[in-house]
């Protein structure tokens, strides 16, 4: 419950507060929403009491605000205003938070532009040839194991994470506790990471082979310690920590150049980008475990936080497990081998360091059986077989179980951001996206928009792209576009918010920070927000994927 709310479970426990509490209560709110640090709420709650006898609902902004500019003693600030203001957009109302919806509209004329291999069949319209799919699933195949077939060492981006480190004291911004790095900190991590081996491993080390054996943070730097470029401000504090590159999931190939002194962090290469892992959750592949994974097929999750537990010793030497044991968790996007139906194998690592593969099974989920014949349905099983079926439906569904979903910079928390939602949704499709969302918009047909209007930019979406497997594209984020909804471009995209025109020129944040379904101007409707900060105004381009 929140007393300032108004969610259900506060409206119907109001009576707990007595009537002076609640006047309190919305009195702060008022002036935390002038920009009122908490710290001076109350005495200026105080005051404002004194001030008007009027319900705090009722009292004009612009008298709470010249009180409380009015009282603040010499030496004291108040917060910057609106600065991340957690709320909603009209958007968010309008449109339905369902991509089957739309899905069930696709060849419709008002729709916009309709493709399928075949006849126009709604949300069942197939959108890629059985060729296409082929050859998309051998790209994925390509990209998802490459770092265990590459052998050149990747300079330029090694050297952005030697540059990380060697990083001043006036670069390197806030920790944890929002103060500056301290200089021992820093410097400890920095020593840790063995810079000068690192420098000689640039010129001519050999990767040795590993896997994830749970899914890990990659991080820029050998610490879970964040990084932030400012303690407070729209965009640069909490939650974007500079050190979180991204998250890999279990059983992703690595390939590893370098450790820290002590051990515990492994420099890798993986599919999605170069950065540090923490060691414990990883293990070496050796030949033998790399040729057993590549021969089996290859399936994709379609749900998150499928529990996996232990069925059966996947090779000999292994320890001993206890049957129906516990192992892992797997999310939409995760890409393990599935030698058998209801069956994955899931990486482990030995005392030894050593990986070993076991035979996992779903937990809590039943094989549909004959009498049942609504759970064939492919996309009701825990993970299928790649790839999946291209369609508006199975587009649709896999991504409204991620609607809603928090917003998590880099894969903060084992949340998703809006690249890694877009490359967790197309990966049971056999399409691989890269890891950032400047190279998504590289990742098929690029069709630019700049120099259009924000009129034109809708109309040129409308009669090129193609919904459900393409990507709208701006500096800095990224979606999906799913068609139109009452003559409206719909987005797909998991958003921190929308930038707000603060006093002085400042600028702020309306908190969305969730997975939603909107238009490309969403928060127009406000006035603190200026159009040349909406979405559709820094639309740069849209890609459609497998073109």
């Amino acid at each position: 419950m929140t007393i300032f709310g108004r969610n259900r479970e506060s409206s119907s426990r109001s009576a707990e507060f007595p009537p002076h509490a609640q006047r309190e209560a919305a009195r702060a709110r008022l002036l935390w929403e002038q920009g009122v640090s908490p710290a001076l709420s109350r005495p200026l709650s105080t005051a404002l009491r004194k001030a008007s006898r009027l319900p705090a609902v009722l009292l004009s902004p612009a008298l709470a605000a010249f009180l409380a500019a009015s009282l603040l003693l010499p030496g004291c600030a108040a917060s910057p205003r609106h600065e991340n203001l957690s709320a909603s957009v009209a958007d968010v109302r309008d449109f339905p938070q369902s991509l089957e919806t739309l899905a069930s509209l696709y060849g419709r004329p008002e729709q916009g532009r309709a493709w399928s291999n075949g006849p126009l069949r709604g949300a069942e319209t197939v959108l890629r040839s059985h060729e296409d799919a082929r050859l998309d699933m051998a790209r994925f195949r390509r990209s998802f194991f490459e770092p265990w077939d590459s052998t050149a060492l990747d300079s330029e981006a090694v050297q952005g994470l030697v540059d990380e480190l060697e990083r001043g004291p006036e670069e390197r911004g806030f920790a944890s506790n929002m103060h500056p790095w301290s200089e021992a900190a820093w410097r400890k991590m920095a020593d840790n990471a063995d810079l000068p081996k690192l420098k000689r491993v640039m010129r001519r080390g050999l990767p040795l082979r590993a896997v994830t054996v749970r899914a890990t943070d990659l991080r820029a730097a050998p610490s879970m310690e964040p990084r932030f470029s400012a303690a407070q401000g729209a965009g640069r504090g909490w939650p974007f920590d500079l050190f979180q590159y991204s998250r890999l999931h279990a059983g992703s190939p690595l390939a590893v150049y370098h450790k820290t002194r002590d051990g515990a962090w492994l420099l890798v290469q993986s599919s999605a980008a170069w950065g540090w892992v923490r060691a414990e959750d990883a293990a070496s592949a050796g030949a033998e475990f790399r040729s057993r994974w590549r021969k089996a097929p290859l399936c994709a999750f379609v749900h998150d936080g499928v529990g996996l537990k232990f069925k059966a010793l996947g090779s000999s030497g292994s320890p001993a497990i206890r049957p129906g044991s516990y192992l892992a968790s797997a999310d939409i996007g995760t890409v393990l081998p599935m030698p058998r139906d209801g069956e994955v194998l899931l990486p482990m690592r030995g005392l030894d360091g050593e990986a070993y593969a076991v035979t996992a099974s779903f937990a809590d989920w039943e094989a549909p059986s004959r009498r049942s014949p609504e759970l064939y349905d492919q996309l009701s099983r825990p993970a299928v077989r790649m790839p999946l079926l291209l369609t508006p439906g199975n587009v649709a569904r896999v991504g409204d179980r991620m609607m809603g979903q928090p917003y998590g910079w880099g894969g903060l928390y084992g949340n998703r951001d809006c690249s890694a939602m877009m490359r967790d949704l197309f990966a049971p499709f056999g399409i691989g996206l890269p890891r950032n969302s400047s190279k998504q918009a590289m990742a098929g047909e690029r069709v630019s928009l700049e120099g259009l209007s924000a009129e034109g930019k809708e109309k040129a979406l409308f009669e090129k792209a193609r919904p459900f497997r393409t990507l709208i594209w701006m500096p800095g984020h990224i979606g999906l576009y799913a068609g139109q909804w009452q003559g409206r471009a719909a987005m797909f995209h998991n958003m921190w918010g929308v930038r707000l025109s603060l006093a002085g020129g400042e600028e702020g944040r309306l908190v969305i920070g969730r997975a939603v379904l909107t238009g490309l101007r969403p928060g127009e409707e406000r006035a603190d927000v200026d159009e040349e900060r909406l979405l559709i105004e820094r639309v740069k381009a849209f890609t459609v994927l497998g073109e």
